[in-house]
């Protein structure tokens, strides 16, 4: 199981903050679990698609969608943030 959080934006689309997620076979990849995530609906869909920009952290640290996931790892997905 892992655990996923949704920040800014992101949590607000998809109506929560967090999801515990149990990786379907194959899903290895952050990439799998924003696909699997995808998979769930239309607002799903919308929030996470190809087109959405969205940065991701795995286990506190920022890293691209290629990293692997495993069982116990917390990912947090947001979208990209600008300072002022």
């Amino acid at each position: 199981m892992i655990e996923v959080l949704f920040f800014a934006g992101l949590r607000e689309r998809l109506g929560c903050d967090r999801v515990e997620l149990m990786l379907p076979e194959g899903v290895t990849t952050i990439q799998g679990v924003r696909r699997h995530l995808m998979d769930r609906g239309n607002g799903w869909s919308d929030a996470l698609g190809p087109s959405e920009r969205i940065m991701v952290a795995l286990n506190e640290q920022l890293c691209s969608e290629r990293a692997e996931v495993k069982p116990g790892d917390r990912l947090a997905l947001f979208p990209p943030v600008t300072g002022g």
